[in-house]
C-alpha cells in the first residue's frame, strides 16, 4: 500500500523517503507541531515519567533536515541549558557510553542531538529517536538540578529551541 507522496508501507513500518513525508507523519503524531521555520519543525513530545519531579510533562524538540555528503539527514535535538557551569569533558565522555543523542553545542548552551539518515528511514524509528532524544533531554535537565546547576525553564516551541 502506498500512502501519501512515495511513502511506502503501513502504519509504523511506513518508510519516509522525502522531507515532505516526514513533515506529514509528525503533523499527524505528534499533537503540538509548529509550522516550519527556516527548515525546522518545532514539536512537544509528552514524557513517559511527566511525574518525575522537575521534569515537565512533555519536552519541546526541534526536528529538521540537512545534507551530509550527498545525503539527506533528519536532525532531532533539544536544548537542555547552559554551558556555564558543566565540564564539556564530561559530555565528550558522556557521548562516547551513549548509545542515543549526542551532546554538542550551540550558543553557548548544551544540546542533545541524533542524527538519522531519510534514506531508508521508517517512521517508527524516528518516532523512537524522538521519544528517546526527549527522554534523554529531560533527563539531563534533572541531573543538572541534582547537581546544583542553575536550569532555566524549558523554551517551548518558537522560543528559541532551534537546531545545532
Amino acid at each position: 500500500m502506498v500512502q501519501s507522496g512515495s511513502a511506502k508501507g503501513t502504519g509504523f513500518g511506513m518508510r519516509l523517503t522525502t522531507w515532505p513525508e516526514v513533515h506529514r507523519h509528525l503533523a499527524a503524531t505528534y499533537a503540538d507541531v509548529r509550522a516550519e521555520r527556516d527548515g525546522v519543525l518545532d514539536i512537544v513530545v509528552p514524557l513517559r515519567d511527566a511525574a518525575a519531579p522537575a521534569t515537565p510533562g512533555a519536552a519541546p524538540l526541534a526536528v529538521s533536515r540537512t545534507e551530509v555528503l550527498g545525503s539527506t539527514w533528519i536532525d532531532v535535538s533539544s536544548v537542555i541549558g547552559s554551558l556555564r557551569h558543566l565540564s564539556q569533558a564530561e559530555m565528550l565522555a558522556n557521548n562516547a557510553a551513549s548509545t542515543i543523542g549526542a551532546f554538542c553545542t550551540r550558543d553557548g548552551e548544551l544540546v542533545v542531538r541524533q542524527r538519522l539518515p531519510l534514506a531508508g528511514l521508517r517512521a517508527a524509528d524516528l518516532d523512537e529517536t524522538i521519544r528517546d532524544i526527549a527522554e534523554l533531554a529531560a533527563w539531563s535537565r534533572r541531573r543538572l538540578s541534582e547537581m546544583g546547576v542553575p536550569v532555566a525553564p524549558w523554551r517551548g516551541p518558537g522560543d528559541g529551541a532551534r537546531r545545532p
